[in-house]
């Protein structure tokens, strides 16, 4: 395994997140959570583009399924491996926006603030919910003004935007 790796399997277990790549639910999890942990500036060497669901970055895909495969054949592979001690506090603001629920539960909620988030700083739309969500519309996402709303509170919230 190598230092980036280990550092998106810290980075998960450290908010909770047992990363489940057999579901899709929970590949798009790792996938939005590690976008918003690097969105908070803490750069884990991913780069994301636009793809279906939102920010991809195909690294992640290509990082995590070899290092839970060897996390399962090596339970201990992540002994004696931790964060700097930076970390801490933008996972503590990331904290706030991934729900303790079953990934099929939250992966929509962590699509939606991703996405939104995206558009915003990437893109340089307007924080204005109703353009956000026709736009999201467009990407066949249909979440509401009312739903990117919420999100764009939520980033606020984090301190996202």
């Amino acid at each position: 395994m190598d230092r980036r790796q280990i550092a998106a399997l810290l980075t998960l277990k450290k908010l909770g997140i047992e990363p489940d790549l057999t579901t899709f639910s929970g590949r798009l999890v790792a996938q939005k959570v590690l976008y918003l942990v690097q969105a908070a500036k803490l750069d884990l060497g991913y780069f994301y583009s636009w793809y279906l669901r939102g920010p991809y970055s195909p690294d992640v895909s290509r990082d995590l399924f070899p290092a839970i495969d060897e996390l399962k054949a090596n339970p201990n592979a992540l002994v004696g491996w931790k964060l700097d001690s930076s970390a801490d506090p933008v996972l503590d603001q990331i904290q706030t926006l991934v729900p303790a629920r079953p990934d099929e539960d939250r992966s929509s909620e962590l699509e939606l603030l991703a996405s939104v988030h995206f558009l915003v700083e990437r893109r340089g739309l307007a924080h204005d919910p109703s353009l956000l969500s026709e736009e999201m519309r467009k990407y066949n996402k249909n979440f509401t003004s009312g739903e990117v709303s919420s999100g764009l509170d939520a980033l606020r919230r984090a301190h996202l935007l």
